[in-house]
């Protein structure tokens, strides 16, 4: 049945920054299984490549205490709890920064999200309409509440963050497919030379990272004026909001195509069995979605069904997030 609008609905509903708002609500939901699925990832990775675990020690984190870089830490310890990998003794003083340093970066990407989600909650919660009546006083206000900015601001710093998060997940799947770092067979096939292996899903992770580096320019600064000048500043927050949506979707893509080349490694490495209480249910998780890549096949078929899974989150139970 079609709505019937009463007097000044329909402008209400078009001359504010709903639609923005609206597309905000949904990243950031994707966001955060996004990032939890990539914290997923770095654990297995830690196992897989032995990493000292001083860098996720709690004690690291306390003498510098961001919220995101702590609770990122915990998550990981969660996740590697029960592994028979951690700690074993190994010749390594230190990792590459992609392993190190990320608690950092995914913590920083983390308090990105709470900045987000804090605006976009005052937006849903707010009025934003012009002029904006006041029963009470039975007085008609004329402002700028409808000025879609702080929506803007929000989508371009996510854009930003997510465009970081997808260049460390990039060089996660690098450092498995070179075997010079990883020790394991070269893009993760035992036949190097014979068959590609996840050689060209990296192509695919590369392409993606550099579209993301390209639509993570900020919209909120390219306001032009119309209208005769009367209109001459404008967040852009609709077009922030788009290219937010669009740096997610590839985001996503990458966390599946490391999460499948962590599931690889795993068995390469020989640590089935092994892993902690929440990587091992991670890679139990991915094997039920995509099977063991022993020749080669058409992977894109794999990354789509795991990208759903990484949409949704649906690789681990709330147990290790909440």
């Amino acid at each position: 049945m079609a709505i019937v609008l009463e007097p000044k609905e329909g402008l209400s509903l078009i001359n504010g920054c709903h639609y923005s708002t609206a597309i905000l609500a949904l990243q950031i939901h994707r966001i955060e299984n996004l990032l939890l699925n990539s914290i997923t990832a770095l654990a297995m990775l830690v196992e897989i490549f032995k990493s000292p675990f001083s860098p996720f020690d709690d004690r690291v984190h306390t003498v510098r205490p961001h919220a995101g870089q702590r609770r990122v830490a915990e998550i990981i310890r969660a996740l590697l709890e029960g592994s028979k990998v951690v700690g074993e003794s190994s010749d390594k003083v230190q990792d590459a920064y992609s392993i190190r340093c990320y608690p950092q970066v995914a913590g920083a990407v983390l308090d990105t999200l709470s900045y987000a989600r804090s605006i976009c909650e005052t937006e849903m919660n707010s009025s934003v309409d012009n002029p904006l009546l006041f029963a009470d006083d039975e007085k008609y206000l004329s402002a700028g509440n409808f000025h879609g900015q702080p929506v803007a601001f929000a989508c371009d710093f996510l854009s930003i963050a997510i465009t970081s998060l997808s260049a460390i997940m990039e060089r996660h799947i690098n450092r498995l497919l070179d075997e010079k770092i990883s020790g394991l067979p070269a893009y993760l096939t035992d036949d190097a030379g014979l068959k590609v292996g996840y050689m060209i899903s990296q192509y695919t992770a590369a392409s993606l990272l550099a579209e993301n580096r390209v639509l993570s320019h900020p919209s909120s600064i390219e306001a032009i004026p119309v209208s005769g000048e009367q209109e001459d500043h404008q967040s852009m927050a609709p077009v922030s909001a788009l290219k937010l949506r669009n740096i997610v979707e590839n985001a996503e893509t990458i966390c599946a195509i490391l999460l499948m080349c962590c599931a690889q490694g795993v068995e390469l490495a020989g640590l089935k069995g092994k892993l902690g209480n929440g990587t091992g249910v991670a890679f139990e998780r991915i094997r039920g979605i995509v099977p063991h890549l022993t020749n080669d096949r058409v992977i894109s078929k794999d990354i789509d069904k795991l990208t759903k899974y990484v949409r949704k989150n649906e690789l681990l139970g709330a147990e290790y997030f909440s």
